[in-house]
């Protein structure tokens, strides 16, 4: 494997050395391997960026690697494609980890910055999580260079510059608060609305049928994914369909699947565009425990294996007494609270703003005037 590496790693250097000789545009490139469509962050900070450096030009390149050789050989054609991008361009936004941005030798003027692809701080991750079932394997992380070449990291408040620095190796100096644009789509009516009307026409049954939608997002697990599908399988058993319908927004490397009248898994619909849809929000540990408080929508907590967790990858904060709401370990409870409504809205307010910079009602336009003059300043040192 380390040969491998280092014969592709050395190819990789041979080719963008020659394209680092062509002249530096005011470009600005946005990668990322969330998925092989364009990141709603990305998207938002494209649009900001018109209005605040129209004179900059925006390349996005979203594709998903797949895993074992097959996929990063499909993957290759696209790796090139980047490069050439990165040697052109004055400021890299990224949302994941890039093989090219990591392993290549850059301009030194080149600015990175890593905003991730979640708000907030919760469970361990990269670095913080090396080494553990839930983690990367050390050696590989430090084979393929893990996070390095940032110039600026991107975490949501204060409260979280120290666990956002262990996630990616760095000092806490390089860590800005910046909210990620998805903040200012979260907050808006006219989105929720349209994502409503959307749901309703898409799935006429769910949206007329008088029962109350509850929204399961479980996150993923690289070990246990036959334990998330037996606690699916009880979570539907305990839900009465004549007053409830589930819906399941699955991670999109996790397998699980539901044969049950009155559950869900809507096509078309990313998890928050359902949060918005729904009457309540069921997760265990997933980050976007942040992004439906934001919402206002009521959550509760299916936490069965807990412990596990405490364990791998473990936490940044105490999740068992700081995150408010009742954290259960069977289905019926999580039901129970469900309808008896045990949600705190107040208290969950007073948790996200610890953690969530949300006095900012402009994040994208923030974050798009941050990236600028992180441009300009890779132009005065070209």
């Amino acid at each position: 494997m380390r040969f491998v590496v280092w014969i592709a790693e050395a190819g990789m250097r041979f080719i963008y050395f020659f394209m680092k000789l062509r002249p530096v545009k005011d470009n600005i490139v946005m990668i990322s391997r969330q998925s092989d469509d364009v990141p709603l962050d990305f998207r938002l900070l494209c649009d900001a960026l018109k209005i605040a450096a129209p004179e900059y030009k925006v390349e996005i390149l979203a594709k998903k690697l797949g895993s074992g050789l097959r996929g990063a050989v499909r993957y290759l054609p696209h790796m090139l494609r980047q490069m050439s991008a990165i040697a052109r361009a004055r400021v890299v936004v990224l949302d994941s980890y890039s093989i090219a941005v990591s392993l290549l030798k850059h301009r030194r003027g080149l600015r990175v910055i890593q905003i991730w692809h979640a708000i907030g701080l919760l469970k361990k991750a990269g670095y913080a999580a090396v080494g553990g079932e839930e983690g990367r394997d050390a050696g590989l992380a430090r084979l393929m260079r893990m996070h390095e070449n940032y110039d600026y990291i991107c975490a949501s408040s204060d409260a979280c510059r120290l666990g956002i620095a262990e996630v990616f190796g760095y000092d806490e100096a390089r860590v800005v608060v910046k909210v990620l644009p998805r903040a200012d789509y979260l907050r808006d009516n006219r989105v929720r609305g349209e994502a409503r009307a959307r749901f309703a026409q898409a799935y006429p049954e769910l949206a007329a049928g008088g029962r109350k939608k509850i929204l399961y997002a479980p996150t993923h697990r690289r070990s246990a994914n036959g334990e998330l599908q037996r606690n699916l399988a009880q979570l539907a058993d305990a839900f009465d369909f004549t007053k409830y319908d589930l819906i399941v927004s699955p991670h999109p490397l996790s397998e699980i699947s539901l044969d049950r009248k009155g559950g869900w898994f809507p096509r078309g619909f990313s998890s928050l565009e359902l949060a918005m849809c729904c009457d309540a929000v069921v997760i265990d540990y997933s980050s976007i425990l942040f992004e439906v408080a934001i919402l206002g929508v009521p959550l509760y907590f299916f936490t069965y294996d807990l412990d596990a967790y405490l364990a791998d990858p473990g936490f940044f904060i105490d999740f068992a007494g700081e995150v408010p709401g009742n954290k259960r370990v069977t289905a019926a409870e999580v039901v129970a609270d469900i309808e008896a409504e045990t949600y705190d809205a107040g208290t969950m307010r007073a948790f996200l703003e610890k953690y969530v910079d949300i006095d900012d009602p402009h994040c994208a336009k923030t974050l798009a005037e941050f990236v600028a003059k992180a441009g300009a300043k890779a132009g005065s040192d070209a």
